[in-house]
């Protein structure tokens, strides 16, 4: 159960998604763990960027996706390629279709959009 709530307290968003998809508080954890890892090395990389100004905050691409493409966050993932952090966030549009994003953390710029 303190795994869950450290864990909710680093992605609420990605974490919230699978308790709305029913699942148990520890499972949710697990397959957090399966889909981020255990080790820390990307949230501090992304802490550490950002404080240094070298990456833009979460909040800051989030107001560049919601200016690109109007409706709700549904999902955010960060994924380090090439040694750059790239962030997809999953929007739901009115139409109710999902709508993938992915910006490159440290200019803020639209790599591709994509409609699901």
């Amino acid at each position: 159960m303190a795994a869950a709530v450290v864990l909710m307290a680093l992605a609420p968003v990605a974490y919230a998604d699978e308790v709305r998809e029913g699942l148990h508080e520890q499972q949710a954890a697990e397959k957090f763990r399966e889909h981020y890892g255990d080790d820390d090395d990307n949230r501090e990389r992304i802490r550490k960027g950002v404080e240094s100004g070298e990456l833009k905050s979460l909040a800051e691409l989030r107001r560049i996706v919601l200016a690109q493409v109007s409706g709700e966050i549904v999902d955010t993932d960060a994924d380090d390629r090439d040694d750059r952090i790239i962030y997809e966030f999953r929007v739901l549009v009115s139409s109710g279709h999902i709508v993938e994003i992915e910006l490159d953390a440290a200019t803020g710029k639209i790599l591709e959009i994509e409609n699901d």
